[in-house]
């Protein structure tokens, strides 16, 4: 399915009865033979960044209102930072998974980050997950 191709915003249709996709935005990150990997942008944890920093004993700079996201139903014990681009001479390794959208996954880039967060920051636990042919197969059904 050619317009499934990553990167894409996927956004469910209000008859979307499954509660881990209900009325969710996901940002396809990658699709191909093997399947497909994405993280729901949309919907906020209880969990505030500040706490979970702390909980990793990681120097938060940011906003205390900021909850972290319910990435997707797997994997909810993985972390992923989605950021826009940095403005000073930090040095993270990330990737750009969309225009002007980088993910970073590991927790030395996180931590640098964290001490200054930009504007576009989001931190997502969880990732939704579909192998071979099965996204395709639930967006016809």
């Amino acid at each position: 399915m050619d317009e499934l191709s990553a990167p894409k915003l996927i956004i469910a249709m209000p008859q979307l009865t499954d509660p881990n996709f209900h009325r969710s935005v996901v940002l396809l990150i990658e699709q191909n033979e093997q399947g497909a990997f994405g993280l729901v942008v949309n919907r906020e944890a209880e969990t505030v960044i500040g706490d979970l920093c702390e909980g990793l004993q990681v120097p938060w700079g940011g906003s205390e209102e900021i909850r972290v996201l319910c990435g997707g139903p797997v994997g909810n014990e993985q972390g992923f930072v989605l950021h826009g681009p940095l403005a000073d001479d930090r040095v993270v390794s990330s990737r750009e998974v969309a225009p002007g959208i980088h993910m970073t996954l590991d927790m030395e880039s996180f931590r640098t980050i964290c001490s200054r967060p930009p504007p576009e920051f989001r931190m997502l636990l969880g990732y939704a997950g579909w192998g071979p042919n099965q996204l395709e197969s639930e967006i016809r059904a």
